[in-house]
This record gives structure tokens, sequence and C-alpha cells, in this order.
């Protein structure tokens, strides 16, 4: 599973470029100093609480004054959308499954009806999926995980490698829960989705990834040789990232 700092956490110059593209700046960009509004400076005070180790209960203050400044600056869909996608991580590493619950599903029903949202909505199903796993709710969990995958084949495509990280998810559940016949499965697809770009960075930390979790679950089946084997080649990959 995405571990929630590396769900929550975006940096600051990220966070500005998509809500330029977006159109959420209200501000002359001119001025760095200036182009920041009192919502976007709550959400930058929570990711670096959140990257330097601070309590999530502060991290997720932060985010709910966050979204409380959005309110009041009517600052739009898209910038509500990012910070209830935050503030629902957050929420789920604190174990506040309920609340993770709602903040997420606000979140999908802005990114299902913003068309420059529509590629993000899959990412909160898999956050969404998460807190249904960790809480027990397995079924729904598997359910979530395979709409995202759904949702991934109808906006990039069956062959896309995006899809690749839904069939990740999938697998790791599927391990997790002992399926280890669909687990097998699901890692060789994306493994096969992901190799074709195996020489574009953006890619290949998901597929050394993905070779690894293959692995294991390999490991796990007793077949030790086939599982040395994408290790091996799984650690080639790392090495050309060095």
């Amino acid at each position: 599973m995405w571990a929630v700092n590396a769900r929550g956490a975006v940096a600051a110059s990220a966070l500005l470029s998509a809500l330029a593209a977006n159109g959420a700046m209200t501000a002359d960009a001119g001025d760095p100093t200036e182009c920041v509004s009192a919502w976007e400076k709550a959400v930058q005070q929570g990711d670096r609480l959140l990257e330097s180790q601070s309590p999530l209960a502060k991290v997720e203050a932060a985010y709910l004054r966050a979204l409380e400044l959005v309110a009041r600056e009517d600052a739009g869909p898209v910038a509500e959308s990012l910070v209830l996608d935050r503030l629902g991580s957050i929420q789920r590493g604190l174990t506040e499954y309920e609340k993770a619950e709602l903040s997420l599903l606000r979140a999908l029903q802005i990114r299902f009806t913003e068309p420059s949202l529509e590629a993000q909505a899959a990412e909160t199903l898999d956050e969404l999926a998460a807190v249904y796993f960790q809480a027990g709710q397995y079924s729904r969990s598997l359910r979530t995980y395979e709409q995202a995958r759904k949702y991934r084949e109808r906006v990039f495509g069956p062959g896309s490698p995006e899809v690749a990280k839904s069939l990740v998810l999938l697998g790791a559940e599927r391990h997790q829960r002992g399926a280890l016949d669909e687990a097998e499965s699901l890692f060789r697809r994306a493994v096969e989705l992901l190799r074709p770009h195996a020489d574009d960075p953006a890619w290949r930390a998901l597929l050394s990834g993905s070779l690894r979790n293959l692995a294991e679950v390999l490991e796990d089946r007793g077949r030790q040789t086939e599982a040395d084997a994408l290790a091996r080649e799984a650690s080639g990959l790392e090495g050309r990232s060095l």
C-alpha cells in the first residue's frame, strides 16, 4: 500500500504548478511571495509538518485549517479536492477511518465532475480502498481497488502503464489476504505493462517494485529460482537509477 507520507506530502512547487494549471491561482504570479493565498500557506505548512515527521494530529490540524480557508476564500473545487485528498490520507494514518472516508468521498465527488481532475480520481479511489483495508472492510477495499483499475483503463486505455498502478495495489491486497494465484497474475500483468517503459525513469521504480512483489509471491509459493531471477532484474533496474 502507499505510505501516508508518499500520498500526503506534496512539494510546494508541485502544488503551485497544479493550481496554476487548473486556474486556481488568483493573484499575480510575478511575485512568488504574493501569489500564495492563505489556504495555500496552510497546505504548505501541513506538507512541511509531514515531511519533518511531526505528529499526524498537527498535520491534520493544518489541513483542516486549509479546508476552512478554501471555503472562506471561495478558492474553488480544484483547491477543495487537493486539500480533501491530503486530509483523507492523514486521517487514515490516524486510524480515523470514518473521517477519512468522508473526506475522500467528497474529494471523489469533485474529481469525477471536474474534467481537469479526472485523471486524479483513480488515486483518490486507491486511498479510499486503503482506508477500507486498514479498517478491516476487505470486500469494500477489493471492490474499490477494482473500481480504480476499471477507471484507469477507461481514462488511459487498458494497455497504459497507468493501469499497472491499480494492478500493483490489487496484487498487494490479494497477497496480504493469501490469494497467491490472483496476486501472481496481477503482478505479472503489471510487469508486462511496465517493462516496455523500463527506460523511462518515471516508471522504472514502479517496475522494480512490481518485480520484487512478484518475486515475494513466487518465494511464498516455493519457486525460489524464479523469484531470484526477478530480484536480480529488479536490482539491475535500481542500479540504473543511481
